[in-house]
């Protein structure tokens, strides 16, 4: 097709699936989220095992939009029984069967949404499992709980967090919700950022491609040929000519990319034929901005190859000979992902640049030149994969495994994705629902000059704790007709809360007040814990959104701890 608006875009088909090949019936069934993380990513969610504990609303929820990506099994805890609030505001249980468990009543109506899910339920209390069995938690994916008592999740999440398992927590209290991610180690094998600068190499060009492209002579092209030259050969010959007139240096500001701008400029022919105009000029001279920034490591990538320095330090020194026993003994293998960036580490040492990803973006162009270029870059990334397989190699029988330790796959898609790897780590529950005194001061003190914030909202949910903890209830949870007498006893315990979290400052004087205003008071009691399901069904959406960051490895979950105001309809950071 030699039309003008002929865009190129070889690697825009599903990952792993051939044009040619008829789809299967899973993958017909699950065609639009392979297409945005890949048969690799639903085969992660296919063998993932998740725990929810709390059958509530927005827990439920959360489990349907795990349940229809396929995910292969899940287990609900929860002792309770199904209520008539329960029918109010969760779409899985019903009205004809009050009375019974709702972690099984939940459990059979969430499998009949995808027969290829398996679903089992526990109707256990946590506090008394977590004693009895703590090892049953640490054998899932991810754990979930929703409108779990604090008590019980600092026991929980303890245990969790020391085996690297991750946990989603989330509350509800009306038109109000929080969710916090708690995650010791989480690696991000694909970020997919929304705007990845393009890996071209141009301030170091392949060689093949220096070939390729001394070999197109644009001025003995013809119009047709002119208008569909790649924009990145256009841009390479004329970056060529500015480096031959400046010493061979590399455009390092805005002034030198202009001056490349402007020269690209000046090849254009901008002539309106059978053809059309020269688009592909103009993707050369916009592509200045992107394409010519100077190399250098990604401070992401950076902070893991010291992650991997301090790791290996640590296993050397346990392995030494004179360390006791018992320390050689813990130096335990590295995960995959330490492998992985240890080799990076040495890769980059050695070459001074990532492993080529091997795409190419968007351009017009004919389709032989397209193809011929995204055959160069291919071909040098499987260069790089082959001499970071090597590299690889090495690491893993200096340390003593086997030199296939990682599977194939897995380096492929690490090397593929080297520049956007990240570590996403978060502190402890018990540290995160104890934010540090200097936080909470100028958070009150914000409040003060600005009004509610979500940080009072965060400082009363944890405040509704300590009254449960001695009423029993939470406020307004009450069949008295007065319920907003629990408002008095609600502002002690949010009083009490913010002087403990500002215990150790020398001076509290500049912190702001430390009582709720009355309204947001008033309106916790008017919800009484109540669960709104258009409250839900967002958090929902929101918290499995999460989940499937975390099991998949892929996009960068949100580590901060957020508030959802549904009147206000705004999900906002609390810190």
């Amino acid at each position: 097709n030699n039309n003008n608006n002929n865009k190129s875009n070889i690697n825009s088909h599903p990952v792993g699936r051939s044009r040619s090949q008829l789809p299967t019936p899973k993958a017909k069934k699950y065609d639009r989220q392979l297409r945005l993380w890949g048969d690799h990513g639903q085969q992660a969610i296919e063998q993932a095992r998740v725990l929810l504990i709390g059958a509530n609303a927005v827990g439920t929820e959360t489990l349907k939009n795990m349940v229809l990506p396929g995910v292969g099994s899940f287990t609900i805890m929860d002792h309770r029984r199904v209520t008539e609030e329960d029918c109010g505001s969760n779409f899985f249980v019903e009205l004809a069967r009050i009375g019974e468990p709702r972690a099984k009543v939940c459990a059979e109506l969430l499998r009949e949404l995808n027969e290829d899910v398996i679903g089992d339920f526990l109707e256990d209390r946590l506090d008394v499992l977590l004693q009895r069995d703590p090892g049953f938690f640490t054998g899932f994916s991810l754990v979930i709980a929703s409108g779990v008592r604090h008590s019980d999740l600092l026991v929980l999440s303890d245990l969790l967090y020391d085996r690297d398992v991750p946990l989603i927590v989330c509350q509800q209290h009306g038109m109000l919700a929080t969710c916090q991610l708690v995650a010791r180690e989480h690696f991000v094998w694909e970020a997919h950022p929304d705007n990845p600068l393009p890996d071209l190499r141009l301030e170091n060009p392949l060689p093949e491609f220096v070939a390729f492209c001394d070999a197109q002579d644009l001025s003995a092209m013809d119009s047709q040929r002119h208008s569909h030259t790649p924009w990145l050969v256009i841009l390479y010959k004329f970056l060529s000519k500015w480096r031959q007139a400046n010493a061979g240096k590399f455009p390092s500001n805005y002034a030198e990319r202009q001056a490349v701008r402007q020269l690209i400029r000046s090849g254009e022919r901008g002539e309106s034929d059978l053809h059309g105009d020269e688009e592909n000029w103009r993707q050369a001279q916009s592509a200045v901005t992107t394409a010519l920034l100077p190399s250098k490591l990604p401070s992401n990538v950076n902070e893991l190859f010291k992650l991997a320095d301090q790791f290996w330090l640590r296993r050397q020194q346990l392995s030494d000979s004179s360390a006791p026993s018992e320390d050689r003994q813990a130096a335990v293998p590295p995960s995959n992902w330490l492998l992985l960036c240890r080799t990076l580490a040495e890769f980059y040492r050695q070459r001074g640049c990532l492993p080529l990803c091997g795409t190419l973006p968007d351009m017009v162009s004919d389709s032989d030149r397209y193809v011929a270029l995204l055959n160069i870059y291919r071909r040098a990334a499987d260069a790089d994969l082959v001499e970071f397989s090597r590299l690889l190699r090495v690491v893993c029988l200096d340390i003593g495994l086997s030199a296939d330790s990682v599977p194939a796959s897995q380096i492929a898609l690490f090397c593929k994705n080297a520049r956007h790897l990240r570590l996403v780590k978060t502190a402890s529950y018990r540290e995160l629902s104890r934010p540090l005194p200097q936080t909470v001061a100028r958070c009150l003190e914000e409040t003060a000059e600005a009004g509610p914030s979500p940080f009072w909202w965060y400082l009363l949910f944890h405040a509704c704790d300590r009254f449960h903890t001695e009423f029993g209830r939470f406020p307004g949870d009450t069949d008295d007709v007065n319920f907003l007498a629990d408002a008095g006893q609600l502002k002690l315990k949010c009083q009490q809360l913010a002087q403990d979290w500002l215990a150790s400052l020398a001076t509290t004087s500049a912190a702001g007040p430390t009582s709720a205003p009355e309204d947001l008071l008033h309106e916790l009691c008017r919800f009484g814990r109540a669960e709104v399901h258009s409250v839900a069904a967002w958090m929902g959406g929101v918290l499995s959104q999460e989940g499937i960051k975390l099991i998949t490895g892929q996009f960068v979950p949100e580590t901060r701890t957020m508030l959802y105001d549904a009147v206000l309809q705004t999900f906002l950071p609390v810190f």
